[in-house]
């Protein structure tokens, strides 16, 4: 069972526009943006982001979510990590023509997670 909250990336998940590992994948980077209190003002620095001291949750949670995102921008670009991001804070709709792009961007961030070295965890059958 899946607990969903009614955010964009749910509204694509249940309309199957993306499939189970990548709204996982998009879950766990909305959990990260919470923990770094995912307001623009604090995300708005993420490129020069360096590292956090250990005593500062935030700043950890600040750097964890940079490294999720430049792993996305490695592999796919910086317009698939900032829609990618976009969509995990929920301030975007993801139309038809940026669909492709953002599946992209999740695959890549499966893959960062870890679920990209295995087989898909899904029960669903795969696209």
């Amino acid at each position: 069972m899946r607990v969903t909250d009614g955010c964009e990336i749910d509204r694509l998940f249940f309309g199957d526009k993306i499939n189970s590992d990548q709204h996982w994948a998009a879950g766990k980077l909305a959990e990260a943006v919470a923990r770094a209190n995912g307001v623009k003002s604090c995300l708005a620095n993420i490129e020069r982001t360096s590292g956090g001291d250990r005593g500062d949750r935030r700043i950890g949670a600040v750097w964890q979510l940079a490294k999720a995102i430049r792993s996305v921008e490695i592999s796919e670009g910086r317009e698939a990590s900032r829609l990618l991001l976009d969509t995990a804070m929920d301030t975007v709709v993801v139309d038809s023509d940026r669909l492709p792009l953002l599946r992209k961007s999740l695959d890549a961030l499966s893959y960062y997670y870890g679920l990209g070295r295995w087989g898909s965890f899904s029960l669903r059958s795969s696209r």
